[in-house]
């Protein structure tokens, strides 16, 4: 598996978003947590998730099984929202920190995908570009519940409104695939995860473009290095973060 990330401020001041990614014993990790809160402590809620992402993988990587991707996931979402609980209660100030999390836990060619928020994880495959989760979101369940034609005001005023994150409350993460323990990787196939800052008010056309440049770039760093300059161009305002795994062993 090779493996690159990025993650860079943009437009903003400083940096909320963190990212992980490692691999040992055919087992690999990648995961992007966008912190929510600001000055609030926004940074230091991601800071904790990938931390714990590492310790997870340390414990997995010693000893992976397939059985196991699902709930090593499971175990980051739950020990993280202990420790921003545990951080919040000895400093007030920082009572709603709060993060995204989108990441893959994987060994060999078998990988699953857990999310909360509205970071992303997308598959390139010969078949096309499938985002693989689902955003937690005020316009998704808007969407999904009343109308997917959302009024462009309402988009433009609660468009990075999240339903969900990794914080001090208990929140579900989703794990996917939803019906069956694992996906399975094929050569070249390419696992995409972004923060939302790379979807600049969530293009439509993000699936085309991401497939696009994910092909004919000369590698991973270059494609991420596309992707954010892509973003930027069309107009986001936020961090952005991108990690990118390409398998390439054939089956």
């Amino acid at each position: 598996m090779l493996i690159f990330g990025k993650s860079v401020k943009g437009k903003r001041d400083y940096n909320q978003d963190r990212i992980f990614y490692d691999q040992k014993n055919a087992c690999f990790f990648m995961a992007v947590a966008d912190g929510v809160g600001g000055s609030s402590g926004g940074d230091i809620a991601s800071g904790i998730i990938t931390e714990v992402c590492g310790d997870i993988f340390n414990e997995f990587s010693e000893n992976p099984s397939t059985s196991g991707l699902k709930e090593s996931i499971g175990r980051i979402a739950e020990i993280s929202t202990g420790r921003i609980r545990q951080k919040t209660e000895q400093n007030p100030e920082f009572s709603s920190m709060a993060s995204t999390l989108t990441i893959v836990a994987g060994f060999g060619e078998y990988y699953a995908v857990g999310n909360i928020g509205d970071s992303r994880t997308y598959l390139v495959s010969p078949e096309g570009v499938r985002q693989l989760t689902d955003d937690h979101t005020y316009i998704r369940e808007i969407e999904n519940k009343y109308n997917p034609q959302i009024i462009e005001s309402l988009r433009e005023e609660m468009g990075h409104v999240i339903t969900r994150s990794v914080s001090r409350e208990e929140s579900s993460i989703d794990l996917f695939p939803e019906s069956d323990e694992h996906f399975s990787l094929n050569g070249g196939d390419i696992l995409l995860l972004c923060s939302d800052g790379m979807i600049p008010e969530k293009a439509g056309d993000i699936e085309e473009v991401i497939g696009s440049v994910s092909r004919n770039s000369g590698g991973l760093e270059e494609a991420a290095d596309s992707l954010i300059e892509w973003a930027l161009a069309e107009g986001s305002s936020d961090n952005i973060s991108i990690v990118m795994g390409k398998n390439e062993i054939p089956r």
